[in-house]
């Protein structure tokens, strides 16, 4: 069964993604840069475009499964318990929901579209990615002068652009004004201190 999630059952939603940061922080990243949509009438209009409603189950008294509709229309899920008994509950918390793209551990995705009949064959971007995970040990850095090194607050507008550049390229975005410049607060892991290193 799914349950709607409401403010009180974020700090358990957000225990339950934060060991799985590598495949939902799409899922994570909306909720905390433009907070949890309500999805109700008229009240969704003035909503941000990447404000998400959510969905959990559980078993044993434990969140196993957050699904998350993103205003724009994306479906983000970690759904590491996923069964398909879930498939006529999301069918109806989705229904009349505009469906431009899903989100999430590859077999993962698989399961749910699967379940959910969803059509798939004309997506314009239907890839297996590896998601933002490496260990450090088997982080290589490029060649020449280059220099890792921890984002600061100087470096929103570059990375603002870059990561609108990447939606538009890669999910067809458009970049419209309404999008924040570069974020509507400080992302996490950004210092409050510090500048950006000349190139």
């Amino acid at each position: 069964m799914l349950h709607r999630a409401t403010e009180a059952d974020l700090p358990a939603i957000r225990a339950f993604l934060a060991p799985r940061v590598a495949t939902s922080m799409f899922l994570s990243g909306n909720l905390r840069d433009y907070g949890l949509g309500t999805g109700l009438g008229a009240g969704l209009a003035a909503e941000h475009p990447k404000s998400v409603t959510l969905w959990y189950s559980h078993a044993a008294g434990e969140i196993v499964n957050v699904f998350g509709y993103v205003k724009a229309g994306f479906f983000v899920f970690e759904a590491p318990a996923f069964s398909s008994d879930l498939a006529s509950h999301l069918r109806r918390a989705l229904s009349g929901r505009r469906l431009r793209g899903l989100n999430g551990a590859a077999s993962q995705v698989e399961a749910v579209v699967a379940a959910l009949e969803l059509p798939v064959a004309g997506a314009a971007l239907d890839e297996v990615e590896p998601h933002y995970s490496v260990k450090l040990a088997d982080l290589r850095l490029p060649g020449g002068d280059s220099q890792l090194r921890s984002a600061v607050l100087a470096d929103l507008a570059l990375l603002g652009a870059w990561r609108m550049a990447s939606e538009v390229e890669s999910l067809g975005l458009t970049d419209t004004p309404e999008n924040p410049r570069p974020w509507p607060r400080k992302p996490a892991g950004i210092a409050d201190r510090g500048s950006r290193a000349d190139p």
